[in-house]
């Protein structure tokens, strides 16, 4: 018994075009908060947190991004690492509010990386917390 042309046609269609592919043959090139710190890239930031990606979180940062290697990290220790004022500032007008044992890990970072104008805007916003030993704190990974 022959199958109906529309049958047919169908499974000929079905063939042709394949399992579904997935939704994009490129990279993903999206970028974390963090990694938009990183680079420098105030409108992916800004886009992060207009698309309600909570600034105050961890997320990855990924090779190209960090010469040390993929990392987790908030958008503001990844601009403290990266030594970038402009984002930290930028980072905290979009909302970024770190807690008090966040503030105390951005002064962790900035023992490792000084940047006395880093160190001027998050005494400025935050003023001088008490802050726990460095031994002790979260230090991004």
């Amino acid at each position: 018994m022959a199958a109906p042309p529309a049958a047919l046609g169908a499974v000929v269609l079905a063939v042709c075009l394949g399992p579904p592919a997935r939704a994009s043959l490129w990279p993903d090139t999206s970028v974390t908060p963090p990694e938009a710190a990183l680079s420098g890239d105030g409108s992916a930031l800004a886009a992060a947190a207009r698309g309600g990606i909570e600034l105050n979180a961890r997320y990855p940062i990924r090779r190209v991004f960090l010469a040390a290697g993929p990392a987790e990290a908030t958008a503001l220790e990844a601009a403290v690492i990266a030594g970038r004022a402009d984002m930290a500032a930028f980072a905290i007008e979009l909302g970024a509010a770190p807690s008090d044992a966040q503030v105390a890990v951005l002064h962790c970072l900035l023992d490792r990386h000084p940047s006395t104008a880093l160190a001027d805007l998050l005494t400025a916003r935050f003023g001088v917390r008490h802050r726990a030993p460095c031994a002790d704190a979260d230090l991004p990974r």
